[in-house]
């Protein structure tokens, strides 16, 4: 026999077989693991059919979540039918308020948040390269009660450095206690906080300060070089407060302390530790200060979005948005609230982003306890944890976190692979279990057994309780979310929103098991679709409505910080004064009122033929592919095809050098081998027909990239979103390459 016959399916997909006793030997494994699987379903299938109750979860699961207030009218909004719960929050006018009011129904000596002090720090070698790994505490935590006298010190402590109401007092920093505490203490007082992403680039932290003429700034120690550095270039900052996450009783602190301010008095900015300033405010509560109330409508936050298309712009929203955003999710914190006492968040996102910024507000004030970590310390294998060491989830076992497509993306390539790196058999029997875990979770019933077999070696990596992943940021794939919510055995809710709408948008609820969709719109919260007809969507369309999301809600804030062309663009309001915001993303809605994010009007652009293309729809399709790290698409009018920068996995690369005996000196050169770009040529190509997408969505030359897009290259932004025109202008001469050698294959 010298070949096989074809076998259908997606064990053995698009290979032939030839005389090969290990495929053979993978066929025969895995179709035994599959007859043992399909027996125990069989013999197993009443016990769990009246254990589990499943048509309960199905009819859970296709219930109506949103509805058309007038179904005969194309632009009357979707709103959900749902009874708002009850909750102190509906009473309260500013954040502030939510706060204390929080902090009395939690209990003043019921721990609140936890965090990790640093010992110290080592620096590890890998591949030649210096790697800081630090030594930490186990966590500490703070009761409700320390953290309103905290913020009350730090307040106070404010004044007495300057700070009047409805000043914005800006926070450069990563996410700590520090920073949340800070921003409180700000709030409290009667100012505004401004948020500065800390991974933004020098003209982009400039401009934020410049454009709000902020006097006061809050930073980290770690942060302080780089904004000293600019200090020539912000005019008005005069005061600097910054806070350690070091171990406070460290004598080196206060050295440190003395020389950055001995260096500081130069340069006519005045330094003030947060402990110095916390001692001031202790002081001053026997002096009678008091702070002022604002008022509903006043700014609580100037939150500076990423700049994905120029520098960032600066989002204004007011306590009454803020405290509507946190109110929206009412129906998603209250199914919560009866096992508060047994659910943790882990909190390591910007804090400058809207999504972590909300979120941790509705912990906080549901009385869910907040550990706080950082993307480099979050496992135990992250890249600043001494060998040995424990993560912060190993620490935490969180029950809750939240995280954007991109962490999704690269947990579900590191569990690829693991499972890849254990060969063939291992892969399509994890692919075998992923697909029959998803099957039979659509169908209402649970997998214990491969719970504990499975899925509880993966939930060790995040501490082993993890139960609810909120996924935003971006549009998330269908393929990782069914392999994260597979692999981890958890809810895995996608939601949509903006820093425009103070995060109110849509989201999934405990129920929902599509995959894809974002869910129906939030408590009080209206969504409509609006006609786009250059890209060919109608919300007369059917089966499913698609058009323009647009969104209103008392959360959606009042515009652009000085930018009033902007505001106007992107905002307006009905004739009942209600205001609305074009999100500039196309959406579909099904018959159960839930949505779906299809396209942005943004990443559209039309090919030679006049074909359109959506480049943030490929890419988001080709950033599941295991060799791909990011990728930008392009395409151009003059042409009727499309190329793309990559850049390419580094472990996957490597590993496919070795095994297409690929000789290279540096990483550089290894990434211009013909003959592994001719391979990922192909598997982009290859991984767009099975994408279903159209000839004319696939890119048809490709240019392997070897450095990292991060933040300070300036070519992504501070979430990690492209920068589509300062890629193109760093490698045009790369993409003018690239069609030269199309035109010259083709003609």
């Amino acid at each position: 026999m010298e070949v096989m016959p074809k076998i259908n399916g997606n064990l053995l997909e698009n290979m032939l077989f030839k005389v090969n006793y290990y495929y053979v030997l993978t066929f025969l494994i895995v179709s035994l693991v599959k007859l043992l699987v399909i027996v125990y379903d069989i013999l197993t299938f009443p016990v769990y059919l009246l254990a589990q109750k499943p048509w309960q979860r199905r009819e859970k699961a296709s219930a109506i979540r949103s509805q058309q207030i007038d179904p005969e009218d194309p632009l009357s909004p979707w709103v959900q039918s749902v009874v708002a719960p009850k909750h102190f929050i509906d009473s309260c006018h500013t954040v502030d308020e939510a706060i204390k009011k929080s902090i009395d129904y939690n209990g003043h000596e019921n721990n609140c948040m936890a965090y990790r002090e640093i010992v110290d720090e080592e620096v590890h070698h890998l591949n030649g390269k210096p790697i800081t790994k630090l030594v930490q505490t186990d966590y500490k935590w703070v009761t409700y009660g320390q953290f309103d006298d905290r913020v009350s010190r730090i307040g106070r402590g404010l004044i007495l450095n300057g700070v009047k109401p409805k000043d914005i007092v800006m926070i450069f920093a990563d996410t700590s206690i520090d920073w949340y505490t800070c921003a409180q203490a700000i709030l409290r007082m009667g100012a505004s906080v401004g948020t500065l992403y800390s991974s933004l680039n020098d003209e982009g932290i400039v401009h934020g300060l410049n454009e709000t003429e902020v006097t006061h700034v809050i930073t980290s120690r770690q942060l302080l070089p780089k904004l000293l550095k600019l200090n020539k270039q912000i005019p008005r900052m005069s005061t600097v407060i910054y806070f350690d996450n070091r171990v406070a009783s460290n004598k080196t602190n206060n050295d440190e302390d003395n020389a950055i301010r001995d260096e500081c008095n130069a340069r006519t900015v005045r330094l003030v530790p947060l402990r110095e300033l916390e001692s001031a405010g202790q002081q001053a509560s026997a002096n009678g200060i008091t702070f002022a109330t604002p008022k509903p409508e006043d700014i609580a936050v100037v939150l500076y979005t990423s700049g994905s298309t120029g520098v960032p712009k600066g989002v204004k929203i007011t306590h009454k948005n803020f405290l509507k955003a946190i109110y929206s999710y009412k129906q998603l914190f209250n199914s919560l609230l009866e096992s508060r006492d047994q659910q943790l968040y882990i909190g390591y996102l910007p804090l400058a982003h809207i999504l972590e910024l909300v979120t941790e507000s509705i912990m906080f004030i549901v009385g869910i306890r907040i550990g706080y970590s950082t993307p480099n310390t979050l496992t135990d294998t992250s890249t600043a944890v001494r060998p040995g060491d424990r993560g912060d989830a190993s620490l935490l076992q969180p029950t809750f976190m939240v995280a954007v497509p991109l962490v999704l993306d690269r947990i579900r390539k590191g569990i690829a692979d693991k499972i890849n790196r254990k060969g063939l058999i291992a892969r399509k029997v994890f692919e075998f279990f992923v697909d029959y875990k998803t099957f039979w979770s659509e169908q209402g019933f649970d997998t214990p057994i491969m719970n504990r077999v499975l899925c509880a070696k993966f939930q060790a990596v995040v501490g082993g309780r993890l139960s609810i992943i909120f996924a935003g940021g971006a549009p998330l794939s269908q393929d990782t979310q069914k392999a994260i919510k597979s692999c981890l055995n958890i809810r895995l809710l996608q939601g949509y929103g903006s820093t425009e709408t103070s995060m109110v948008g849509c989201i999934m609820d405990m129920d929902d098991t599509t995959f894809g969709r974002v869910g129906a719109p939030l408590i009080d919260t209206k969504v409509t679709l609006i006609n786009w007809e250059e890209g060919g969507y109608r919300n007369t369309d059917r089966p499913n409505p698609r058009g323009e999301m647009v969104i209103s809600s008392d959360a959606v804030s009042h515009g652009y910080y000085k930018l009033e062309a902007a505001t106007e663009e992107a905002y307006y309001k009905d004739s009942d004064g209600n205001t609305w915001f074009k999100t500039g993303d196309i959406a579909e809605v099904f018959p159960n009122g839930t949505f779906k994010i299809i396209d942005r009007k943004k990443d559209l652009i039309k090919l030679a033929q006049g074909e359109y293309v959506s480049l943030g729809k490929i890419e988001a399709e080709l950033k599941c592919n295991p060799f791909v790290d990011n990728i930008c698409v392009y395409g151009h009018l003059y042409h009727s095809y499309l190329v793309a920068l990559v850049v390419p996995n580094q472990l996957a690369l490597t590993k496919l050098a070795r095994r297409l005996k690929v000789d290279y000196i540096s990483y550089g050169e290894l990434c211009s081998d013909k003959k592994i770009v001719a391979y990922l040529t192909a598997q982009i190509k290859k991984h767009c027909a099975s994408a279903k997408l159209n000839k004319y969505e696939t890119p048809m030359t490709v240019n392997l990239v070897p450095e990292e897009w991060t933040p300070d290259t300036g070519l992504v932004t501070a979430a990690m979103k492209l920068k589509r025109k300062n890629i193109v202008t760093k490698y045009q001469r790369c993409i003018d390459a690239m069609y030269q050698i199309s035109d010259n294959n083709n003609s």
